[in-house]
Protein backbone atom coordinates (compact mmCIF):
# COMPACT_ATOMS: atom_id res chain seq x y z
CA UNK A 1 0.00 0.00 0.00
CA UNK A 2 2.80 2.23 0.63
CA UNK A 3 4.84 1.72 -2.50
CA UNK A 4 1.30 2.98 -4.32
CA UNK A 5 0.23 5.30 -2.24
CA UNK A 6 4.08 7.19 -3.44
CA UNK A 7 3.67 6.13 -6.91
CA UNK A 8 -0.09 7.94 -6.70
CA UNK A 9 0.74 10.98 -5.25
CA UNK A 10 4.60 11.88 -5.26
CA UNK A 11 3.88 14.69 -8.45
CA UNK A 12 1.30 16.49 -5.98
CA UNK A 13 3.94 16.02 -2.88
CA UNK A 14 6.52 17.65 -5.18
CA UNK A 15 4.63 20.62 -5.95
CA UNK A 16 3.40 21.40 -2.32
CA UNK A 17 7.64 21.15 -1.99
CA UNK A 18 8.31 23.86 -4.73
CA UNK A 19 5.16 25.75 -3.74
CA UNK A 20 6.94 25.72 -0.34
CA UNK A 21 10.08 26.86 -1.52
CA UNK A 22 9.26 29.24 -3.66
CA UNK A 23 9.43 32.43 -1.16
CA UNK A 24 12.97 32.33 -1.04
CA UNK A 25 14.37 30.89 -4.38
CA UNK A 26 15.10 34.72 -5.71
CA UNK A 27 16.49 35.42 -1.99
CA UNK A 28 18.61 32.34 -2.24
CA UNK A 29 19.89 32.85 -6.21
CA UNK A 30 20.34 36.54 -5.00
CA UNK A 31 23.72 35.52 -2.59
CA UNK A 32 25.08 33.20 -5.22
CA UNK A 33 25.74 30.61 -3.07
CA UNK A 34 29.13 28.35 -4.10
CA UNK A 35 28.64 25.77 -2.15
CA UNK A 36 25.50 23.37 -1.08
CA UNK A 37 26.38 21.23 2.34
CA UNK A 38 23.50 19.21 3.62
CA UNK A 39 23.38 17.67 7.32
CA UNK A 40 21.82 15.54 9.54
CA UNK A 41 20.04 12.02 9.61
CA UNK A 42 18.44 11.37 6.08
CA UNK A 43 20.47 13.76 4.35
CA UNK A 44 23.54 11.94 5.52
CA UNK A 45 21.88 8.44 5.36
CA UNK A 46 21.18 9.16 1.00
CA UNK A 47 24.94 10.32 1.13
CA UNK A 48 26.59 7.19 2.57
CA UNK A 49 23.34 4.97 0.08
CA UNK A 50 24.79 6.52 -3.01
CA UNK A 51 28.46 5.98 -1.66
CA UNK A 52 27.85 2.58 -0.81
CA UNK A 53 26.23 1.89 -4.69
CA UNK A 54 29.05 3.82 -6.06
CA UNK A 55 31.74 1.10 -4.54
CA UNK A 56 30.07 -1.44 -2.62
CA UNK A 57 31.45 -0.16 1.01
CA UNK A 58 29.83 1.83 3.32
CA UNK A 59 31.62 4.86 4.37
CA UNK A 60 32.37 4.84 8.40
CA UNK A 61 31.08 8.99 8.46
CA UNK A 62 29.30 11.04 6.18
CA UNK A 63 31.46 13.80 6.50
CA UNK A 64 32.17 15.71 3.21
CA UNK A 65 30.66 13.01 1.38
CA UNK A 66 29.12 14.31 -2.03
CA UNK A 67 25.83 12.94 -3.69
CA UNK A 68 25.27 13.98 -7.43
CA UNK A 69 22.06 15.13 -8.88
CA UNK A 70 21.63 12.28 -10.86
CA UNK A 71 22.50 9.87 -8.55
CA UNK A 72 19.42 11.56 -5.91
CA UNK A 73 17.29 11.31 -8.68
CA UNK A 74 18.25 7.42 -9.26
CA UNK A 75 17.75 6.90 -5.72
CA UNK A 76 14.30 8.80 -5.53
CA UNK A 77 12.97 6.48 -8.27
CA UNK A 78 14.63 3.66 -6.56
CA UNK A 79 13.06 4.35 -2.82
CA UNK A 80 9.54 5.22 -3.88
CA UNK A 81 9.12 1.58 -5.63
CA UNK A 82 9.99 -0.03 -2.22
CA UNK A 83 8.42 -1.66 0.54
CA UNK A 84 9.37 -0.49 4.20
CA UNK A 85 10.91 -3.60 4.59
CA UNK A 86 12.84 -3.54 1.26
CA UNK A 87 14.04 0.25 2.56
CA UNK A 88 15.19 -0.93 5.64
CA UNK A 89 17.83 -3.45 3.98
CA UNK A 90 19.40 -0.44 1.86
CA UNK A 91 23.41 0.04 2.43
CA UNK A 92 23.73 2.77 4.92
CA UNK A 93 19.71 3.37 6.11
CA UNK A 94 18.87 3.30 9.54
CA UNK A 95 16.55 1.40 10.40
CA UNK A 96 13.76 4.41 12.03
CA UNK A 97 14.29 6.36 8.74
CA UNK A 98 12.97 3.65 6.39
CA UNK A 99 9.32 5.03 6.83
CA UNK A 100 9.79 8.60 5.96
CA UNK A 101 12.90 8.00 3.22
CA UNK A 102 10.74 8.31 0.57
CA UNK A 103 9.22 11.64 2.03
CA UNK A 104 13.06 12.87 2.50
CA UNK A 105 14.49 12.02 -0.72
CA UNK A 106 11.28 13.83 -2.29
CA UNK A 107 12.12 17.04 -0.54
CA UNK A 108 15.81 16.70 -1.61
CA UNK A 109 15.42 15.98 -5.04
CA UNK A 110 13.16 18.88 -5.46
CA UNK A 111 15.33 20.98 -3.20
CA UNK A 112 18.19 19.64 -6.09
CA UNK A 113 15.62 21.30 -8.51
CA UNK A 114 14.32 24.24 -7.44
CA UNK A 115 17.78 25.63 -6.72
CA UNK A 116 19.67 23.80 -9.87
CA UNK A 117 22.28 22.04 -7.62
CA UNK A 118 24.51 20.07 -9.30
CA UNK A 119 25.91 18.63 -6.33
CA UNK A 120 25.72 18.71 -2.38
CA UNK A 121 28.29 17.98 0.31
CA UNK A 122 27.55 16.24 3.32
CA UNK A 123 28.44 17.24 6.65
CA UNK A 124 28.10 15.38 10.08
CA UNK A 125 27.75 18.16 12.18
CA UNK A 126 24.21 19.43 12.61
CA UNK A 127 21.91 21.93 14.88
CA UNK A 128 23.27 20.22 17.96
CA UNK A 129 27.16 20.99 17.22
CA UNK A 130 26.13 24.64 16.39
CA UNK A 131 24.33 25.62 19.26
CA UNK A 132 27.38 24.16 21.46
CA UNK A 133 29.22 26.50 18.93
CA UNK A 134 27.38 29.41 19.43
CA UNK A 135 27.05 29.05 23.28
CA UNK A 136 30.59 29.04 24.32
CA UNK A 137 31.62 31.59 21.16
CA UNK A 138 34.83 29.76 20.06
CA UNK A 139 34.41 29.76 16.42
CA UNK A 140 37.46 30.01 14.27
CA UNK A 141 38.51 32.92 12.15
CA UNK A 142 39.00 30.61 9.24
CA UNK A 143 35.61 28.84 9.94
CA UNK A 144 34.27 32.33 7.46
CA UNK A 145 37.45 32.84 5.52
CA UNK A 146 37.11 34.30 1.67
CA UNK A 147 40.19 31.62 1.32
CA UNK A 148 38.72 27.95 -0.04
CA UNK A 149 41.65 26.33 1.75
CA UNK A 150 41.84 28.27 5.21
CA UNK A 151 39.86 25.75 6.93
CA UNK A 152 41.83 23.09 5.39
CA UNK A 153 45.17 24.55 6.39
CA UNK A 154 43.74 25.10 10.08
CA UNK A 155 42.71 21.50 10.12
CA UNK A 156 45.98 20.63 9.16
CA UNK A 157 47.88 22.97 11.52
CA UNK A 158 45.15 21.82 14.69
CA UNK A 159 45.87 18.07 14.24
CA UNK A 160 49.71 18.62 13.96
CA UNK A 161 50.08 20.89 17.53
CA UNK A 162 48.00 18.02 19.11
CA UNK A 163 49.95 15.50 18.25
CA UNK A 164 53.35 17.80 19.80
CA UNK A 165 54.44 17.75 16.11
CA UNK A 166 58.33 19.31 15.43
CA UNK A 167 56.59 22.31 13.97
CA UNK A 168 60.11 24.03 12.31
CA UNK A 169 60.81 20.89 11.06
CA UNK A 170 57.39 20.29 9.16
CA UNK A 171 57.36 23.40 8.46
CA UNK A 172 60.79 23.45 6.94
CA UNK A 173 59.94 19.91 4.79
CA UNK A 174 56.54 21.66 3.25
CA UNK A 175 59.13 24.34 2.06
CA UNK A 176 61.41 22.34 0.37
CA UNK A 177 59.03 19.49 -0.79
CA UNK A 178 56.69 22.60 -2.44
CA UNK A 179 60.51 23.85 -4.37
CA UNK A 180 60.63 20.15 -5.56
CA UNK A 181 57.43 20.08 -6.97
CA UNK A 182 57.67 23.21 -8.37
CA UNK A 183 61.52 22.90 -10.19
CA UNK A 184 60.51 19.02 -11.19
CA UNK A 185 57.22 19.93 -13.06
CA UNK A 186 57.92 18.92 -16.34
CA UNK A 187 58.80 15.38 -14.80
CA UNK A 188 55.50 14.45 -12.97
CA UNK A 189 53.14 16.75 -14.63
CA UNK A 190 51.10 16.78 -11.72
CA UNK A 191 49.03 20.07 -11.12
CA UNK A 192 47.83 22.13 -8.02
CA UNK A 193 45.38 19.85 -6.03
CA UNK A 194 48.26 17.82 -5.84
CA UNK A 195 50.99 20.50 -4.64
CA UNK A 196 48.42 21.26 -1.68
CA UNK A 197 48.26 17.30 -1.06
CA UNK A 198 51.79 17.18 -0.99
CA UNK A 199 52.17 20.67 1.48
CA UNK A 200 49.65 18.74 4.01
CA UNK A 201 51.50 15.54 3.93
CA UNK A 202 54.79 17.11 4.48
CA UNK A 203 53.43 19.36 7.87
CA UNK A 204 51.59 16.13 8.89
CA UNK A 205 54.81 13.60 8.23
CA UNK A 206 56.27 13.35 11.44
CA UNK A 207 52.69 13.35 13.63
CA UNK A 208 53.31 9.61 14.41
CA UNK A 209 55.98 10.34 17.00
CA UNK A 210 53.58 11.26 19.15
CA UNK A 211 52.56 7.06 19.44
CA UNK A 212 56.32 6.23 18.57
CA UNK A 213 59.52 6.83 16.98
CA UNK A 214 59.79 3.05 15.84
CA UNK A 215 56.58 2.49 12.94
CA UNK A 216 56.04 6.51 12.82
CA UNK A 217 55.23 6.89 9.01
CA UNK A 218 52.51 4.24 10.19
CA UNK A 219 51.01 5.91 13.44
CA UNK A 220 50.86 9.13 11.35
CA UNK A 221 48.97 7.65 8.85
CA UNK A 222 46.27 6.35 11.57
CA UNK A 223 46.07 9.67 12.87
CA UNK A 224 45.14 11.37 9.57
CA UNK A 225 42.73 8.44 8.70
CA UNK A 226 40.85 9.51 12.19
CA UNK A 227 41.74 13.02 12.80
CA UNK A 228 38.25 13.93 11.01
CA UNK A 229 39.67 16.50 9.34
CA UNK A 230 37.79 19.60 8.33
CA UNK A 231 37.22 20.66 4.67
CA UNK A 232 38.77 17.26 3.05
CA UNK A 233 36.67 15.09 1.24
CA UNK A 234 37.25 11.41 2.28
CA UNK A 235 39.11 10.26 -0.54
CA UNK A 236 41.67 13.63 0.13
CA UNK A 237 41.91 12.02 3.61
CA UNK A 238 42.71 8.84 2.46
CA UNK A 239 45.06 9.82 0.20
CA UNK A 240 47.21 12.22 2.16
CA UNK A 241 47.35 9.51 4.94
CA UNK A 242 48.75 7.16 2.42
CA UNK A 243 51.47 9.62 1.25
CA UNK A 244 52.01 9.94 4.60
CA UNK A 245 52.33 6.60 5.16
CA UNK A 246 55.02 6.08 2.45
CA UNK A 247 57.08 8.47 3.14
CA UNK A 248 59.92 6.26 4.57
CA UNK A 249 61.91 3.78 2.98
CA UNK A 250 60.90 1.10 0.52
CA UNK A 251 58.39 1.08 -2.50
CA UNK A 252 54.65 1.46 -2.71
CA UNK A 253 53.41 -2.05 -2.91
CA UNK A 254 49.67 -2.41 -3.70
CA UNK A 255 49.55 -4.69 -1.20
CA UNK A 256 49.56 -2.39 1.29
CA UNK A 257 45.98 -1.61 2.66
CA UNK A 258 46.24 2.17 2.07
CA UNK A 259 48.13 1.65 -2.01
CA UNK A 260 45.51 -1.06 -2.47
CA UNK A 261 42.84 1.38 -2.18
CA UNK A 262 43.62 3.71 -4.42
CA UNK A 263 42.75 3.31 -8.72
CA UNK A 264 45.91 2.99 -10.58
CA UNK A 265 45.95 6.71 -11.54
CA UNK A 266 45.87 7.81 -7.85
CA UNK A 267 48.98 5.23 -7.53
CA UNK A 268 50.99 7.05 -9.54
CA UNK A 269 50.52 10.39 -8.32
CA UNK A 270 51.22 8.80 -4.71
CA UNK A 271 54.52 7.34 -6.08
CA UNK A 272 55.78 10.51 -7.26
CA UNK A 273 54.73 12.97 -4.47
CA UNK A 274 56.10 10.26 -2.22
CA UNK A 275 59.58 10.59 -4.20
CA UNK A 276 59.40 14.26 -3.67
CA UNK A 277 58.58 14.23 0.39
CA UNK A 278 60.85 11.82 0.72
CA UNK A 279 63.72 13.79 -0.69
CA UNK A 280 62.56 16.69 1.09
CA UNK A 281 63.00 15.00 4.56
CA UNK A 282 66.05 13.88 3.78
CA UNK A 283 66.96 17.87 3.25
CA UNK A 284 66.14 18.37 6.55
CA UNK A 285 68.15 15.10 7.99
CA UNK A 286 69.50 17.12 11.11
CA UNK A 287 66.36 19.26 12.02
CA UNK A 288 68.42 22.42 11.92
CA UNK A 289 67.58 24.42 9.06
CA UNK A 290 70.13 23.93 7.57
CA UNK A 291 69.19 23.96 4.08
CA UNK A 292 68.01 27.19 2.80
CA UNK A 293 66.34 25.61 -0.37
CA UNK A 294 67.56 23.84 -3.28
CA UNK A 295 68.06 24.38 -7.06
CA UNK A 296 67.29 21.46 -9.55
CA UNK A 297 68.47 20.78 -13.16
CA UNK A 298 66.71 18.45 -15.39
CA UNK A 299 68.57 16.81 -17.55
CA UNK A 300 67.14 13.75 -20.03
CA UNK A 301 69.25 11.15 -17.93
CA UNK A 302 70.38 13.18 -14.56
CA UNK A 303 68.53 15.37 -12.13
CA UNK A 304 70.88 17.74 -10.26
CA UNK A 305 70.28 18.91 -6.87
CA UNK A 306 72.30 21.80 -5.81
CA UNK A 307 71.61 22.71 -2.00
CA UNK A 308 71.92 25.96 -0.79
CA UNK A 309 73.24 26.00 3.07
CA UNK A 310 74.03 28.47 5.48
CA UNK A 311 76.42 25.67 7.65
CA UNK A 312 78.08 22.20 6.91
CA UNK A 313 75.55 20.35 5.57
CA UNK A 314 76.94 17.34 5.28
CA UNK A 315 74.04 15.59 7.03
CA UNK A 316 72.15 16.96 4.59
CA UNK A 317 73.56 15.64 1.48
CA UNK A 318 74.05 12.34 3.20
CA UNK A 319 70.06 12.38 3.60
CA UNK A 320 69.19 13.23 0.61
CA UNK A 321 71.95 10.20 -1.18
CA UNK A 322 70.25 7.75 1.08
CA UNK A 323 66.66 8.69 -0.09
CA UNK A 324 67.12 9.15 -3.97
CA UNK A 325 66.80 5.45 -4.77
CA UNK A 326 62.87 5.72 -5.00
CA UNK A 327 63.03 9.50 -7.06
CA UNK A 328 65.84 7.54 -9.62
CA UNK A 329 62.91 4.62 -9.81
CA UNK A 330 59.75 6.54 -10.47
CA UNK A 331 60.80 9.74 -12.40
CA UNK A 332 64.05 7.26 -14.19
CA UNK A 333 66.89 9.90 -13.90
CA UNK A 334 69.74 9.36 -11.73
CA UNK A 335 69.70 12.05 -9.18
CA UNK A 336 73.04 13.69 -8.10
CA UNK A 337 73.34 16.12 -5.29
CA UNK A 338 76.08 19.10 -4.48
CA UNK A 339 76.37 21.42 -1.75
CA UNK A 340 77.01 25.28 -2.37
CA UNK A 341 77.07 28.05 0.34
CA UNK A 342 74.52 30.78 0.44
CA UNK A 343 70.56 31.51 1.04
CA UNK A 344 67.66 30.69 -1.44
CA UNK A 345 64.67 32.10 -1.88
CA UNK A 346 61.84 30.31 0.30
CA UNK A 347 58.87 28.71 -0.75
CA UNK A 348 56.01 30.49 1.71
CA UNK A 349 54.03 27.97 3.49
CA UNK A 350 51.24 29.15 6.32
CA UNK A 351 51.86 29.56 9.44
CA UNK A 352 51.09 25.81 12.06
Amino acid sequence: MTRIYWELNRFDVETRIADGLAPVVDEVRNRKPRMAVGTSGTINDLARLAAANDDGEIPASANGLRIHVDQLHALQRLIVRMSSAERRRLPGIEDKRADLLPAGVTLLAKIFDVFELAVMVTSDWALREGIVLDAVRVHDPDDWSDDPRALRRAAVAGLARRCGSDIEHSQHVAVLALSLFDQTQALHQLDDSDREMLEDAALLHDIGQHVSRKGHHRHAAYLVDHAQLRGFAPDEIQFVAALVRHHRRGDIKTSEPRAAALDKSSRDRLRKLAALLRLADGLDRGRRGVVDGVDVNVGADLVVLRLRARDNAELELWGVRRRRDRFEKVFERELEATVTRGAAQRTAVPDV
